[in-house]
């Protein structure tokens, strides 16, 4: 992990991570190139974590994001751990690299849908969840034709808005500060 952050330089970086166990709890892989782009603009160099059988999905928010994001390398449990407490900021929906970012104590905007953020995490209060609860909702049910399609409703904008929040407080109290 040191090595290729070394590799991309000076800066701040922020982990984007787009994969997850359920499509119905993915958000769409432009949205997160979308917010790449705003991010970058913020100063911060983002990184696309993957894990396996998620390497398209990855290269996919990659080009969406019209080279201002960096795909990692695949990343084990420990690697990842390492990458996220590096990072100033971590963007992923409810799953475990999301999780991770919060046990090590970094910054965190968590996109919900179909699950609950008050069963789930995270619970640092700082940290921010966006979510849109379909009908069904708390659903833990992999596939419902009522959340399907629920995670669209996050905006990259709503995301960027939350971001630029997430990182002003961690800025304010000294932690992950850019």
């Amino acid at each position: 992990v040191e090595a290729f952050l070394a590799g991309l330089g000076d800066g701040a970086v922020a982990v984007l991570n787009p994969g997850g166990g359920w499509a119905s709890k993915l958000w769409p892989p432009e949205r997160f190139g979308e917010l790449a782009r705003g991010l970058r603009a913020l100063g911060l160099r983002p990184l696309v974590s993957w894990g396996p059988g998620e390497e398209d999905l990855a290269h996919r928010v990659v080009a969406a994001s019209a080279g201002a994001a960096v795909r990692t390398f695949p990343t084990s449990l420990l690697d990842y751990v390492e990458l996220a407490r590096r990072a100033r900021l971590v963007v992923a929906a409810d799953t475990g690299p999301l999780h991770l970012a919060c046990a090590v104590g970094t910054p965190v905007v968590a996109l919900f849908g179909p699950t609950d953020p008050a069963r789930n995490g995270p619970f640092a209060p700082d940290d921010i969840v966006i979510r849109r609860a379909p009908a069904c909702a708390p659903c833990y049910s992999r596939t419902c034709a009522r959340h399907a399609g629920v995670m669209d409703g996050i905006t990259a904008d709503e995301v960027l808005a939350a971001a630029g929040q997430r990182l002003a407080v961690a800025r304010e109290q000294g932690t992950h500060a850019l």
